[in-house]
């Protein structure tokens, strides 16, 4: 029988413990960059796993629960599919996912006081969205050599999604300083921790298409995309090793990938599925139009010729001066693409250039570009501004 001094003994203890509780660091910081109505949130994290996902949560707890639910209801609403159907995907998911991205996850909703079922689907709902309005669309292009001014890795990367979701409500930079690996930029939105667009300190720089290789080609029991594209961030140092990452993952479904390389100058694009891999330099495109030397570009997909040749057409005119203003400028808002974030990355000074859909009706590549200098927020030491 437990005495009520015990009880009190141990009440004391946990009072006692407490203020250890509250003190104990948040391995991560928030500003903002931008200027008047055009900010975008960065959030810098460092640590092991289950910390930097614990500083994310903490950062954005007063608005990670409310955003959770309106993209999930809407979106789900959309699909047709219910938390048991996502429960399900994430079930044939899961052994496939790294065990560091659980923990992070695990932290994330520590953090934010949200559930993990609710990170988890947020985390899988992507690979379910099989709605072509919703999934296979985006464009890029990578330039370097002959085709730019200066001898720098050009690159862009258009994220077309549904609008209505809700997405763009709270669009973020997540600066990345793991214990294990590379640092990175994840170009992203409060809450989220895989990639859809990011570079990384050694100027690996990323850009993707959903595509449609056809249902044969999908498999549910397979790493989700985002976490293939979270590993390359974190962990290559070169094209070949990113290249490698991908044709070594267990693929999920029909994805094209432009990899740059701001280094080395160099890049490819990939084209894949569940047991599809090819890759491409600028002599051969995966697509009919005509090659560019040292460029490579692809716009909605493999098989739309007229936004490729468009594309085509938009990047020989400022030939020999590809930089970031022919993304910004020339390209995504004439092509009008990348609704939902708008990206131009120079992958040799790792500097990135992030516009962000305003509601449902102000699409990205209308809006103003934020600039952000991930060399210099790198020179920094971690948790100073």
């Amino acid at each position: 029988m437990v005495t009520r001094s015990v009880r009190l003994s141990v009440v004391l203890l946990v009072l006692a413990a407490l203020p250890c509780l509250a003190a104990a660091p948040i391995t991560g910081r928030t500003w903002t960059i931008g200027w008047g109505q055009d900010t975008i949130q960065v959030i810098e994290v460092w640590g092991t796993p289950y910390q930097m996902g614990y500083a994310h949560g903490r950062l954005v707890r007063a608005d990670l629960a409310a955003y959770y639910e309106r993209f999930l209801s809407t979106i789900m609403g959309q699909l047709g599919v219910k938390g048991e159907d996502l429960d399900a995907a994430w079930e044939q998911m899961s052994p496939y996912i790294a065990p560091e991205f659980k923990e992070e996850m695990r932290g994330l909703a520590d953090g934010a006081g949200v559930s993990l079922r609710q990170v988890r689907w947020m985390h899988v709902i992507a690979d379910v969205s099989w709605l072509p309005p919703l999934h296979y669309q985006c464009s890029s292009f990578a330039a370097w050599g002959k085709a730019v001014p200066d001898g720098h890795l050009y690159q862009m990367r258009a994220l077309d999604y549904w609008m209505d979701a809700h997405v763009q409500d709270k669009p973020a930079l997540i600066l990345y300083r793991p214990d294990r690996g590379y640092p990175f930029v994840n170009v992203a939105w409060i809450g989220y921790l895989g990639v859809v667009t990011g570079m990384n300190s050694q100027g690996i720089a990323l850009s993707e298409i959903g595509d449609d290789f056809g249902p044969e080609h999908e498999r549910m029991n397979a790493e989700p995309w985002l976490f293939t594209a979270r590993r390359m961030m974190q962990y290559t140092a070169s094209l070949d090793e990113a290249v490698a990452l991908v044709r070594n993952a267990r693929r999920i479904s029909s994805y094209d990938y432009l990899i740059g390389d701001g280094r080395r100058r160099q890049a490819r694009q990939l084209c894949t599925a569940a047991d599809i891999f090819r890759e491409y330099g600028w002599q051969e495109p995966p697509h009919k139009a005509a090659p560019l030397e040292d460029v490579i570009y692809l716009s909605m997909s493999v098989l739309r010729d007229d936004y490729n040749r468009r594309m085509r057409e938009r990047l020989a005119a400022d030939y020999g001066h590809i930089t970031y203003r022919t993304a910004c400028y020339d390209a995504m808002p004439v092509i009008e693409t990348g609704c939902l974030h708008a990206v131009a990355m120079d992958a040799t000074d790792l500097v990135l250039w992030v516009a962000n859909a305003e509601g449902p009706e102000g699409p990205a590549y209308n809006r103003p570009y934020i600039r952000f200098d991930l060399a210099a927020a790198l020179r920094r030491p971690v948790g100073t501004r």
